[in-house]
């Protein structure tokens, strides 16, 4: 009897050491959207555009004669002392991320689950006409697989493909050209 409790017990021990530790579910992979458009030179620029709401304020002059606002030029002068103008201004699509210096961020990578910690490594870059090197300076890549530059970076226009590497206890996993960072 001792002698199969200590042949169970070695092949006990034998079998567990197979068996590699955590997990990792990396079949559905990807990003949604598996591109990120980083822009070189901001546009902050200003530009005055027509008020939607004027037409509708003034138009309305008609309800308010009776209420001291006897002529169009009264109704106007109004408008513009509560701050109703005929034109607006529209900033440019990217003033607020100039002024505050918001970075250039990536959705995170979906369909990735394990044990964690799980790391992940940019393992390659290429390029059409870019610069590898200046792009792995100003990019970063979080445990979560999202991408991140700096608002202000020095990145040469080109189109970069991203492959990474996930590792986690016991397993590992590659993605080739798994991310697009287009830099105009």
């Amino acid at each position: 009897m001792r002698k199969i409790l200590y042949y169970l017990g070695i092949c006990m021990f034998l079998a567990c050491q197979d068996i590699p530790e955590g997990y990792l579910f990396v079949e559905n992979a990807g990003y949604d959207p598996d591109t990120l458009l980083v822009k070189l030179q901001l546009d902050t620029a200003s530009v005055m555009v027509a008020n939607p709401d004027w037409e509708k304020y003034y138009n309305d002059w008609e309800n308010y004669k009776d209420y001291g606002y006897p002529t169009i030029e009264s109704w106007m002068e109004f408008l513009h002392d509560i701050g109703v103008y005929e034109e607006i201004e529209s900033k440019g699509p990217d003033k607020d991320r100039s002024r505050y210096d918001i970075p250039w961020v990536s959705t995170q990578i979906q369909g990735v689950e394990g044990t964690n910690p799980i790391f992940v490594t940019i393992s390659n870059v290429t390029t059409d006409t870019g610069d590898v090197d200046k792009l792995l300076e100003n990019i970063t890549v979080r445990s979560d697989g999202t991408f991140t530059i700096p608002c202000r970076h020095d990145i040469p226009v080109g189109r970069y493909k991203i492959s990474l590497n996930f590792r986690g206890p016991g397993h590992e996993a590659a993605f080739e050209d798994i991310f697009t960072v287009i830099v105009k």
